[in-house]
């Protein structure tokens, strides 16, 4: 049923998924289109509004712009006399009911030379017109602005509106022209400026009754952009529209002032001081004075029927979407119905039983040839997993025999570091890191004799198991010619003759092979093809210049030179294989020797393991968990200086004091680590430093750590590094420090108590906890730098039975 439900919810869904998204798309589209129509229906009606108010504002105020520019006209007659010029005034006031008071105003000692002020000014007053003469100490009116613009500009102006505090408090606006009397010789000089004020009331009024909607309202701007009209009385000349941007931090509304105060029109949608509501703005120009008239309707009331329309034809789509799925509900479980029986079936066959009956069917359709389909897969897979079970019996015996070659290969490399903790001469350290193949990498260090030290490194072709023991026989002659001949370039030429003699598979090996005698520091070599090394010194590092012959094992006859080099106190050597420099980043590229000398002379301070693990975490940081193709290996030797006892005598030196030993393992977090564990212990078993009783139980407590690791605390299948530090200390202390860098995970915490031991509640490993503590004096766990930490101690002159026959001899 489940295989049923599937296929009818995977085919509802689609349907239903496609329909919803035609419906979704043709209502939105019939939305934003029904919108924009409106949005447009509304611009449309602001301008047209604004059209009207304009039309009416110009049929009230042309008269009188016209009126008083024909008296400018009049007043450039120089026979007029003073009264009837103060009669001009009166006859203005009196006949225009638009006109609240006039002036005309001349300039200093202009009409009458001994007079500095005359300017007859009449004013309504009532029903009656007065008239009284300005100018004085107190009121010089050419310094206002009413006269001044006019006579800068030189054209006509409408000043800034004012309430008219002795007029009903009412808003006025003055209109003033100036006037011109000719010169003797035919130029023009101002003579004085003639106005006109007017009541600005009806103008409020015509604004406060325009119906916007239901809660539309109209603004009106000045030149300057003050408040001129607002539904919030206390803007009114009181606030400009830049103000009131500054105080709201809006930034388009002082974008729309400017706009509008140098004659722009726009419409677009912000939010509405008054109302704090998306509305639409609408802004155009007046003919007065440079004048702006603004319109704000909320959003909300424009598109209000469109709206409810869209809520409308919504819910009928959902009506309709809600039939179609359960139509489409309905048909698609009947035709899926037959899939039951088959579905079943298949379920049996997938669960392992490969007998499960499989419905016959005599249709010819779809249906029909997948039951047919079916009954075949069901004998071709019976077959199948015969073949497999066999493949896989075979690939399971290959690759046992691969981790049996992995482990011999590493066992016969020596891992115990220091390795001659009394020769204070030199300080080596080496490393190998395998690859996931089993590769040909290898190293040897040993003494010749008393002060002439060897020490070498190669890698082997190809990869496998014939490159293991390939390897193997390589390391054996080196050591065994080592003994016969002191010089690097004999070396290399029998070993290469050894190699060749048989060698049908053509394989070969790249090695580097030198010989310092720790009195005097000289140091000769031989290369066979290998990378030279790098020397490390107080100049930095760079390449030793050795030449590189033919490789070895590949042809018999080649004679191989020895180079000789001095080193000093204080020297370093660095030896590698190529899968240092040829490992490859996340991004394809190769690490480089450029790159390694380099991270060599960063380390340069430390000593030889410091160095081996300053390029290792390079590399490790430059692959960035790429897959490594090749195995890398390094050796690195540091020179320090003869010893004193050395340089004197030349005899045997006394044997040392019983030092502290440390062995360190790296090994990686799969199953395979238990390999590596077994040769890596191995050190401590030959140099004697543990008996068989504390070496066994010693594997036994690493391997259940091992695999509590790898099955959890890496668990999610990611890789990491498992280090193991063994240290025995001569008062017979053995101190191990387990570190693993997977996810948190506390084994001390799974322990289990030794009544359960042997059943399903011991831990993955099979031996337990209770095991390891019973075997370590004391195991304690902490999580530091990302890394779980877990430290043992064990006294093991507190238990060590007496020595056998053999380790006694």
């Amino acid at each position: 049923m489940r295989i049923n439900s599937s296929i009818t919810a995977k085919a509802v869904s689609l349907v239903l998924l496609i329909s919803l998204f035609v419906l979704a798309v043709v209502h939105l589209y019939n939305y934003l289109v029904s919108r924009r129509i409106i949005i447009d229906l509304a611009e449309d009606n602001s301008r047209a509004v604004a059209s009207t108010i304009v039309n009416r504002i110009a049929a009230r105020l042309t008269p009188v712009e016209t009126i008083i520019r024909n008296l400018a006209v009049t007043l450039e007659n120089p026979d007029l006399t003073d009264q009837a010029i103060i009669d001009l005034t009166r006859a203005v006031v009196s006949r225009n009911e638009e006109i609240f008071a006039s002036a005309i105003a001349f300039e200093p000692y202009s009409l009458i030379p001994d007079q500095l002020y005359f300017s007859p000014y009449s004013y309504r007053d009532g029903a009656t017109v007065v008239s009284k003469m300005l100018g004085g100490s107190d009121y010089r009116y050419f310094h206002q602005n009413w006269y001044l613009l006019p006579k800068l500009l030189d054209r006509p102006v409408w000043t800034e509106p004012y309430h008219d505090t002795g007029g009903g408090d009412i808003l006025m606006a003055t209109y003033a022209v100036p006037f011109y009397r000719s010169r003797p010789d035919g130029g023009r000089d101002l003579a004085g400026i003639v106005t006109a004020d007017i009541s600005l009331a009806w103008l409020q009024d015509l604004l406060a009754g325009l119906k916007l909607y239901d809660s539309g309202y109209a603004v009106l701007l000045s030149d300057s952009g003050k408040f001129l009209y607002h539904p919030n009385r206390a803007l009114i000349l009181n606030e400009t529209i830049f103000s009131l941007a500054e105080s709201r931090l809006d930034r388009q509304l002082w974008e729309i002032g400017r706009d509008a105060v140098n004659g722009g029109t726009g419409f677009l949608e912000r939010e509405s001081y008054l109302h704090n509501a998306p509305s639409f703005f609408y802004y155009h120009p007046l003919p007065v004075g440079d004048w702006s008239l603004c319109f704000l309707f909320p959003r909300a009331e424009v598109l209000r029927e469109i709206t409810s329309l869209t809520r409308t034809t919504l819910t009928i789509n959902l009506l309709g979407f809600l039939v179609l799925a359960l139509a489409i509900t309905w048909l698609t479980r009947r035709f899926t119905r037959p899939l039951i029986t088959l579905s079943l079936s298949a379920q049996e066959i997938a669960g392992g039983n490969l007998d499960a009956a499989i419905p016959t069917t005599t249709s010819r359709d779809e249906l029909g040839r997948l039951t047919v389909s079916f009954s075949e897969m069901q004998r071709s897979l019976r077959h199948h997993i015969e073949r497999l079970t066999e493949t896989t019996a075979q690939n399971e015996r290959i690759e046992s025999e691969l981790r049996i070659a992995r482990t011999i290969q590493m066992s016969i490399l020596p891992k115990l570091f220091p390795p001659f903790p009394e020769r204070s001469e030199f300080d080596i350290y080496a490393s190998i890191r395998p690859a996931r193949e089993i590769g040909g990498d290898l190293y040897d260090f040993f003494f010749i004799d008393q002060h002439r030290f060897c020490f070498l490194i190669g890698d082997v072709s190809d990869k496998g198991v014939p490159a293991a023991f390939f390897m193997a026989v390589t390391k054996t002659l080196l050591k065994v010619v080592a003994d016969q001949h002191a010089d690097p370039g004999a070396i290399l030429t029998t070993v290469n003759s050894d190699l060749a003699e048989g060698n049908e598979s053509c394989m070969f090996v790249t090695l580097f092979i030198g010989i310092l005698d720790l009195r005097s520091g000289q140091l000769a070599t031989g290369n066979a093809g290998h990378n030279s090394p790098i020397r490390l010194n107080g100049s930095g590092a760079t390449l030793l210049p050795t030449p590189h012959e033919p490789l070895a094992g590949a042809m018999d006859g080649i004679d191989y030179t020895t180079t000789t080099f001095q080193l000093e106190a204080g020297d370093t050597l660095f030896l590698y294989t190529d899968g240092v420099t040829e490992a490859v980043g996340s991004d394809g590229s190769f690490y480089g020797e450029q790159r390694l000398l380099d991270t060599v002379t960063e380390a340069g301070g430390g000593n030889a393991e410091q160095i081996v693990t300053a390029v290792d975490d390079s590399v490790r940081s430059f692959c960035a968990g790429a897959e490594q193709f090749d195995d890398i290996t390094m050796l690195c030797l540091c020179f320090h200086a003869p010893s004193p006892q050395l340089r004197t005598n030349g005899i045997t030196a006394l044997p040392p004091e019983p030092t502290t030993r440390t062995l360190t393992l790296r090994l990686g977090t799969d199953l395979h680590a238990l390999e590596e564990l077994a040769a890596g212990l191995a050190p401590l078993k030959t140099e004697r430093l543990l008996s068989d009783r504390d070496h066994y139980q010693l594997r036994l407590v690493l391997d259940e750590l091992i695999t509590n690791t790898v099955s959890y605390g890496f668990s999610d299948g990611s890789d990491g590094t498992i280090t193991i530090d063994i240290t025995v200390q001569p008062e017979r202390l053995l101190t191990v420090v387990y570190r693993d860098d997977g996810l948190p995970f506390d084994p001390l915490a799974a322990d289990v108590p030794p009544e359960e031991r042997g059943t399903e509640a011991v831990n993955f490993g099979g031996i337990g906890l209770s095991l390891v503590k019973s075997i370590m004096d004391d195991i304690a766990y902490r999580r530091q730098d990302d890394a779980n930490i877990i430290t043992m101690n064990k006294n093991l002159a507190a238990d060590r039975p007496p020595p056998t026959d053999k380790e006694q001899t």
